[in-house]
C-alpha cells in the first residue's frame, strides 16, 4: 500500500485537516521559516512515492508531530475564543474515528483475521493467571494486526510483543524470575528464528517437529497445543 492509502483507511477525517492546516500554516502565521515544514512534508511524501515497496503504516507516523502541531495552530489561530479550542480539538478527532474505533474500523473482522479466531478465543480460555501472554512479530508472515491478539485472545491481560527471538529471554531477565511460564502464538518462521533457546523438547502435534526443533535454546518443556491456518499455539518454560 501507499502513502494515501494508509491514510484514506485510517481516519482521512482526521489526516486531511492535519494536511491542509499543515499547507495553510505558512500563510495564518506569516513567518517565512513555516514554509519548511510544508516542503519537509512534501519532500517526504515523494520519496515514499518513489520508493520500492510496500510503504508500512510506521512510514508515515514520521510526519505526525508536524501535522498536529499545524492543526493546534491553525485552530489556536482561528477560534476566537481560546475555551473552544480543546471542544473543536476532541470533536475533530471523534469525527476522525479517534481515539475510540470499532471492531470493524481496526479490521478485526475481516477474513484476512477472522479466520485465527477460534484458535485465539481458545487461547483465551486455557490462559492461566501464572502464565505471560506472548506473540510474535518479526515475520509477518501472516499478517495478523497487533488488535486481533488483544480484542479475542487476551483475556484482559496484557500482551507482550516479540520483536526478536531475544525478547523471550530479556524479558525474564528483567522479570528476576526462573524459568517463567508463556504461552504464546508464533507462526511457523518465527518458531524457526527461535533456534537455538530450546531444551528438553516435548511436541504435542508430531506433524509440527520441524518447527519446534528450532526452538532449542529458548524454552523448556515446550508444548504445541494447536495449529490454524499456519498460526500456532504453544506454551513453555523460559530455559534456565
Amino acid at each position: 500500500m501507499q502513502w494515501w492509502q494508509w491514510i484514506l483507511r485510517d481516519g482521512a477525517g482526521l489526516w486531511l485537516p492535519a494536511i491542509a492546516a499543515l499547507f495553510l500554516l505558512p500563510f495564518i502565521v506569516r513567518r517565512p521559516e513555516a514554509f519548511f515544514l510544508p516542503l519537509a512534508a512534501a519532500g517526504f511524501a515523494l520519496m515514499l512515492t518513489l520508493a520500492s515497496g510496500m510503504t508500512y503504516d510506521r512510514c508515515i507516523l514520521l510526519v505526525l508531530p508536524i501535522l498536529a502541531a499545524s492543526l493546534a495552530a491553525i485552530l489556536a489561530r482561528l477560534i476566537p475564543w481560546r475555551g473552544l479550542v480543546v471542544p473543536v480539538a476532541l470533536l475533530l478527532a471523534f469525527w476522525g474515528g479517534m481515539p475510540l474505533q470499532s471492531v470493524k474500523s481496526l479490521r478485526l473482522t475481516n477474513p484476512a483475521q477472522s479466520q485465527y479466531r477460534p484458535l485465539l478465543e481458545d487461547f483465551a480460555r486455557v490462559l492461566r493467571d501464572d502464565e505471560s501472554p506472548v506473540y510474535c512479530n518479526w515475520s509477518r508472515q501472516l499478517r495478523i494486526v497487533p488488535g486481533a491478539y488483544s480484542f479475542h485472545a487476551s483475556n484482559g491481560r496484557s500482551f507482550t510483543r516479540l520483536r526478536s527471538p531475544n525478547d523471550l529471554v530479556v524479558r525474564a531477565r528483567q522479570r528476576g524470575a526462573a524459568g517463567p511460564l508463556y504461552r504464546g502464538l508464533c507462526d511457523g518462521a518465527e518458531l524457526d528464528d527461535l533456534r537455538p533457546y530450546l531444551d528438553d523438547l516435548r511436541p504435542y502435534l508430531d506433524d509440527l517437529r520441524p518447527y519446534l526443533d528450532d526452538l532449542r535454546p529458548y524454552l523448556d518443556d515446550l508444548e504445541v497445543i494447536a495449529e490454524l491456518n499456519g498460526l500456532l499455539h504453544w506454551k513453555g518454560r523460559v530455559a534456565r
